[in-house]
């Protein structure tokens, strides 16, 4: 389990963040810097570097009794996220559609296929996220992938719900599909009306088991 990287911060944020987002480290638990800095095998300055960066991502808050403690998602945070990224990946969305190429189209097709095949819900995840990013990279706007990776760094943790969600994830594999063909067709009217409807059917099915009386993360 232990890490090995150039950027020790980076790796330990990547490493951490995974932990988190994966539910290895469940959500409302105190993070341990002894603990945690001996099973990375790090010192603890790139670790509490690498906690303050996910407070900045919204991941991880302080508590004043607990310390640094992992965040439960809130439907007030799901929601405020979601607007933001809508507002970016719509604008990703449509520049892409007005570059996009028979090969960045064949590179998506590939990417969809991998999704039937993927055993966890971490690979799914990790599925989902390649494709959203894929494709927003062919808008060819750096900074805007870039706030658009940011947000998607939040809301993972609300993405892992849905796809724990019976059924759920089978939804989103339907409106990758249309996003692909709305792409296919360079119509970018087209690919923002199935990203924005993509976005909130997501937002209204987490939204659906945060408020579950026994929800996932409760």
């Amino acid at each position: 389990m232990q890490i090995q990287r150039t950027t020790m911060a980076d790796a330990v944020t990547d490493r951490l963040r995974e932990l988190i987002v994966s539910g290895e480290v469940l959500v409302g638990a105190p993070l341990r810097q002894d603990e945690l800095a001996q099973e990375l095998g790090v010192s603890r300055t790139p670790l509490r570097e690498a906690i303050a960066r996910l407070a900045a991502e919204g991941l991880v808050t302080s508590d004043p009794h607990r310390g640094a403690v992992v965040c439960k998602p809130s439907v007030d945070e799901l929601r405020e996220t979601y607007e933001i990224r809508e507002v970016l990946e719509v604008l990703a969305g449509r520049l892409a559609a007005e570059r996009c190429t028979s090969q960045h189209i064949d590179a998506l097709a590939g990417l969809l296929d991998e999704f039937e095949g993927a055993p966890s819900v971490d690979q799914w995840a990790q599925l989902n996220t390649r494709f959203h990013m894929s494709m927003y990279a062919v808008s060819g706007r750096q900074q805007l992938c870039k706030l658009i990776a940011t947000m998607r760094n939040r809301s993972e943790l609300f993405v892992r719900v849905l796809v724990a969600s019976p059924g759920r994830s089978k939804r989103a594999e339907d409106d990758h599909r249309r996003i692909v063909t709305a792409l296919s067709a360079s119509d970018p009217d087209a690919v923002e009306a199935e990203i924005r409807s993509h976005l909130r059917v997501t937002v209204d099915s987490v939204t659906a088991v945060l408020e579950e009386p026994k929800g996932k993360l409760t």
